[in-house]
């Protein structure tokens, strides 16, 4: 008898459930367990309505320009998209290949600064061409960073007998990066001070993008 009374208990509910989800309404509940089922999905109603009644009110005050929510969403939307970070895409630039001056024991700088107003990564490699060999890629391989807008990010190496650069050699360095605002230039600079040997530098505007 117990089971039974479960069983129509649970057709019960499961067909009140069917009429909710349908969006049929309850007259006022009668007595017995009918009754109090549809008393019981009637508060449900209730409360699903005013849930979406305040669902909507805030989804109406957000897009209202006039209720000053629709502004802060907007600034969050803006500080989302600079801290997106860019991954490094297909676009290459190279240096193309320069030498050192003879008998210079300076050093060698490349520098990259993000010019754009999103977070970049970039990778930056360093080539040695000999001749008739295939180019060698220099230590400590591939650097990639992540440049936040406005910010640089350099390296620079010594230049002698077993150092990473020497005379005799040509060098290529590349730059891969997703966004055409990211500026890279590279120099070699005199032994002992802090300037640029003379015509050594190459700015970013004579970079070649590689197809």
């Amino acid at each position: 008898m117990k089971q039974h009374m479960k069983t129509k208990m649970s057709v019960a509910i499961a067909a009140t459930a069917l009429l909710v989800t349908a969006g049929v309404t309850f007259a006022a509940p009668g007595g017995g367990i009918l009754g109090r089922i549809q008393a019981l999905f009637g508060d449900v109603q209730s409360s699903l309505a005013a849930i979406g009644g305040t669902v909507n009110a805030t989804n109406a005050a957000v897009t209202d320009p006039d209720s000053g929510l629709a502004a802060i969403q907007n600034g969050i939307d803006a500080i989302q998209s600079k801290l997106h970070v860019q991954s490094p895409g297909t676009l290459t630039l190279s240096s193309g290949p320069f030498d050192i001056p003879a008998e210079n024991d300076g050093a060698v700088e490349w520098s990259v600064i993000n010019d754009s107003d999103t977070v970049q990564t970039i990778s930056v490699s360093v080539y040695k061409y000999g001749v008739n060999t295939t180019r060698e890629l220099l230590g400590p391989g591939t650097i990639t960073t992540t440049l936040l807008p406005g910010a640089s990010f350099h390296n620079a190496n010594s230049i002698g007998d077993n150092k990473l650069f020497s005379t005799g050699a040509a060098y290529e360095v590349v730059v891969n990066t997703s966004s055409p605002n990211v500026l890279p230039m590279v120099t070699v600079w005199a032994p002992n001070s802090n300037a640029s040997v003379p015509g050594t530098t190459i700015p970013a505007g004579d970079w070649v993008k590689l197809q």
